[in-house]
């Protein structure tokens, strides 16, 4: 088995609905704007879900109405690429299995993640998909791949995570794991990645044999030599500088203290188009208002004149940390999927 790449997956791409009042401004309500927004853009062309918890099934289904279907998951905060599953494709059978990684909550960001540890179980079984549990610590961030057996991944992060493992144990366990021929390592976090890094903030790959990034020149000269050594060829598209912006600390007033919660608006905030969201032909990247925005939308319809490319906004997702790439999952088609999301919306 092998894990598939995201435009690999053709099923609706997920979304959770942003609602921690101790992280994310307005009880969320700006970020969910912009959230049905992004969904807006992408339905049109591709199936889009989004999820609730129990709590706010019937809030959010009286705000929403019937524009997107809406089923209810477990989880504690809206970031299902680091809890959710991993998706790999059985090529004897052409079926879909989940392979669930640990999760600490970037260790320690929030206390309460026990919901977020059931989201894969419960996903999985609606979805009637196969589930496999390794106990090593994976945010879905910390990784991309090509879908054909290559990946990038985030060293910081998953040494970090996983600190009784050497690099080679790491390497080796997610090879046999994940079907993968050869893993390249980002040795570099960016200082206002409050994960402690993460691929999707610096690399991603956009098809087989693209890899768009925003990393030094030490960073990209270490990854193409060892895409070299390895006997492979790669094309490497630079997106505008990934940029720190100031939080205003005003913007954050609204967001409740709570002990062992990480505070916001007292560090800047990580502004990456690396963190865009590849589904089929469509291409979205973040927006967050400067002055680069369009050079890193322009730069993406030149490169790749058969993709839809949109530009969507995202300062409001970054303000909680994260970006679009983050707050979704691509899913794989599944015969279940439909039945689940009828039976969610007579509710």
């Amino acid at each position: 088995m092998q894990v598939r790449a995201d435009w690999q997956l053709s099923g609706p791409l997920l979304a959770l609905w942003p609602f921690r009042s101790d992280v994310w401004r307005l009880q969320g309500r700006p970020a969910q704007q912009q959230l049905l927004q992004l969904l807006r853009t992408i339905a049109p062309f591709h199936a889009v879900m989004l999820a609730v918890p129990p709590q706010l099934y019937a809030t959010v289904r009286r705000q929403i109405g019937a524009e997107f279907p809406l089923i209810i998951l477990p989880y504690n905060d809206a970031w299902p690429r680091d809890f959710g599953p991993l998706w790999l494709h059985n090529a004897e059978s052409d079926r879909s299995h989940a392979l669930q990684f640990d999760f600490h909550a970037w260790q320690g960001l929030y206390p309460d993640y026990q919901a977020d540890l059931r989201f894969a179980g419960a996903l999985t079984r609606q979805l009637a998909c196969p589930l496999a549990k390794h106990n090593m610590v994976l945010e879905g961030g910390a990784i991309s791949t090509n879908g054909d057996g290559i990946a990038i991944a985030h060293a910081v992060s998953l040494q970090r995570n996983n600190p009784h493992l050497r690099l080679s144990q790491i390497a080796a366990q997610l090879k046999r794991q994940l079907g993968l021929r050869h893993i390249f390592w980002l040795y570099e976090a960016h200082p206002a990645d409050e994960t402690g890094g993460h691929s999707d903030n610096q690399v991603q790959f956009v098809d087989r044999q693209t890899i768009a990034h925003s990393v030094s020149p030490q960073c990209l000269s270490r990854l193409q030599q060892d895409v070299t050594a390895a006997g492979l060829t790669l094309r490497w598209l630079a997106l505008p500088p990934t940029q720190t912006i100031a939080a205003n600390r005003h913007d954050f007033h609204s967001v409740r203290r709570r002990k062992g919660v990480l505070a916001r608006g007292q560090r800047p905030l990580l502004a990456s188009y690396v963190n865009f969201i590849r589904v089929a032909d469509l291409l979205l990247l973040p927006q967050f208002g400067v002055s680069t925005d369009q050079d890193a939308v322009q730069t993406m319809r030149e490169h790749f004149p058969k993709l839809r490319v949109f530009g969507v906004a995202a300062d409001e997702f970054i303000k909680a940390g994260g970006g679009p790439h983050c707050l979704t999952l691509n899913l794989p088609e599944s015969g279940a999927l439909s039945a689940w999301m009828n039976n969610s919306n007579k509710r």
